[in-house]
C-alpha cells in the first residue's frame, strides 16, 4: 500500500471506532472482538460463555445499530 491508501484506511479506522463507541457495551464488546481481534464466534462464544447463536445474533444487531448511525 502507498501512503494516501494507509492514511485513508487509518482514517476510516478511527471513523469506525468512533460509531462502534456509540453503541451499547454489550454490542460493542462482541464487534471489537469480532472485528479488531479478528476471533471467531466459537472463540468469541467460550470467551463470553454465551452460546455461538446469541454471540452471531450480537453481532448482527450491533452492525445493524452502528449503520443506524451512517444514514
Amino acid at each position: 500500500l502507498d501512503d494516501k491508501s494507509r492514511m485513508e484506511k487509518k482514517i476510516e479506522f478511527k471513523e469506525a471506532l468512533k460509531l462502534i463507541s456509540k453503541i451499547e457495551p454489550n454490542y460493542r464488546e462482541i464487534i471489537l472482538m469480532r472485528f479488531v481481534d479478528d476471533l471467531s464466534i466459537e472463540e468469541i462464544s467460550e470467551i463470553t460463555g454465551e452460546s455461538k447463536n446469541n454471540v452471531s445474533v450480537l453481532i448482527h444487531r450491533g452492525i445493524k445499530k452502528i449503520r443506524e448511525f451512517t444514514t
